[in-house]
């Protein structure tokens, strides 16, 4: 098994995480494998923005577009531009309102591109989740060099070399390139509004059901799995696990909020970046959780509602997630129902029907993707029982893998609570309709099995988000206490 495998950090991810420079494209793995890291330098320390100017003169930069929104901007982007304007160079600058909030759309594409600058342009992200996604998406398309200047320790994508664009209301994972640099600093981002903060300790929260659907898909489906990946995430992680820990003391709200823990979750979500940077794509970082706060904030967008922050819905939909595996583990083959297969037809009617007008893009995306074991549909009973004969082989081995990501839902709740974020589906003004409707639908959101995917194949719940099923109410009902 992968757990006994060399953890160790290759030794330019070492020097990376160290605010060292690294220009070694490749770099060769104790997995086995090589991985390609295109970001260059992590400055991560107080002060750091005044090394902006000196990083820019290494990229070779004469002109710069700024990217912010007018709450980032006045909490760094105003500096940034000043800090740029005095070494000479052509600075512009897009500030899109920020109200109502931005998102990574096409509304918020358009408005970058019509400030579209010259050939050449190196682009900053003065920003969170949005800014960074938008500019990332923007500066690949384009082929410019990106550096991003978070104002917030409230998401992991900083690093990324994916962004999440939202396309006729559908969260779509495109391929990008990552930045360059980013250059996080504690005298800008422990400013932030506590709840984006907190959004960040929710954030963190959820990397324990990734990993735990991450290992369940490669003892179950032999999916490709990094150990140094998986270690960098658990580090990353580790202090939501202190404060769920039976053996740990309580945090207060201070604790959680003070500037040194807010530079440790900065840490964190970096490092957690490096690791999506790492595999060249969301996996260490994205599981069940993420696919239900990506279907909550369709349906709340899709409605004309204003979704919560990103953090406050992967948060509580980690403790949801943590309640299932709970459920799920403990259960043994013999009392699994009898899969039912399927249809091709019957499965388009219900995603129509759980996805409303954006069923359609969702419906041809998943044209694109290739069989595999998050194919919940078009399956015969000779395919499902075959299925099911793997899957009992190898329950035992899969339980005893995932149970060290597996922590205690409600003392997680409680971790989330003190640290200033949700905890229950009802305080982030979700419906009980629409949750028992997400457990069914949101494994349709992307291709990557995870615990979701799983509770459909024992038979846990049924295809249809209208009959969710006793299941579904019992852990809806355990998470709202």
């Amino acid at each position: 098994m992968v757990w006994t495998a060399d953890r160790r950090l290759p030794e330019p991810i070492d020097a990376l995480l160290r605010g060292e420079e690294v220009t070694q494209a490749r770099l060769a793995c104790s997995c086995g494998r090589e991985h390609s890291v295109g970001l260059r330098r992590i400055v991560h320390r107080p002060g750091a923005l005044a090394t902006l100017p000196q990083l820019l003169d290494g990229l070779g930069a004469g002109s710069v577009w700024v990217v912010a929104d007018e709450r980032t901007d006045e909490a760094a982007g105003r500096r940034v531009r000043t800090l740029l304007a005095r070494t000479n160079r052509r600075v512009t600058a897009s500030v899109l309102p920020a109200e109502p909030p931005p998102h990574p759309d096409e509304p918020a594409l358009g408005r970058l591109l019509l400030d579209l600058p010259e050939p050449g342009v190196v682009l900053v992200a003065v920003g969170a989740g949005t800014i960074t996604d938008l500019a990332r998406f923007v500066a690949s398309r384009l082929r410019v060099p990106m550096v991003a200047v978070p104002t917030a320790a409230s998401v992991d994508g900083f690093t990324s070399s994916v962004a999440a664009m939202i396309v006729d209301g559908v969260r779509v994972t495109y391929s990008s390139s990552p930045p360059v640099a980013v250059v996080a600093d504690p005298e800008v981002y422990v400013r932030a509004p506590a709840r984006l903060t907190a959004s960040g300790w929710a954030e963190l929260a959820g990397k324990w059901t990734t990993l735990a659907d991450w290992v369940l898909s490669a003892g179950l489906n032999d999916e490709y799995l990094c150990p140094v990946a998986v270690g960098m995430v658990e580090a990353a992680a580790e202090p939501i696990r202190q404060a769920v820990s039976t053996n740990g003391q309580e945090r207060g709200a201070v604790a959680w909020r003070s500037p040194e823990a807010v530079q440790a979750l900065m840490d964190g979500l970096l490092r957690v970046g490096v690791a999506m940077l790492m595999m060249g794509n969301s996996r260490p970082a994205s599981g069940s959780e993420h696919h239900l706060a990506h279907y909550w904030e369709m349906r709340d967008l899709l409605e004309g509602r204003q979704p919560s922050l990103h953090g406050e819905r992967v948060g509580v939909a980690s403790a949801l997630v943590q309640r299932i595996y709970r459920t799920l583990l403990a259960t043994q083959p013999s009392s699994w129902p009898e899969p039912a297969p399927v249809d091709v037809a019957d499965h388009e009617r219900w995603v129509r029907q759980g996805f409303g007008r954006v069923a359609a893009t969702l419906l041809e995306e998943q044209r694109a993707w290739a069989d595999g074991p998050w194919r919940l549909f078009g399956r015969g009973r000779q395919d499902l029982a075959a299925r099911r004969a793997q899957i009992e082989r190898r329950w035992d081995r899969v339980v005893a893998s995932v149970q060290p990501y597996l922590l205690d839902p409600e003392r997680l709740a409680a971790a989330l609570h003190d640290a200033g974020a949700p905890s229950s589906w009802r305080a982030i003004g979700l419906a009980p309709e629409l949750v028992a409707t997400s457990l069914v639908a949101a494994p349709e959101v992307r291709p990557r099995y995870t615990v979701l995917h799983l509770m459909r194949e024992l038979g846990m719940v049924g295809p249809d988000p209208g009959a969710p099923g006793d299941w579904v109410s019992r852990w809806m009902e355990a998470g709202n206490r």
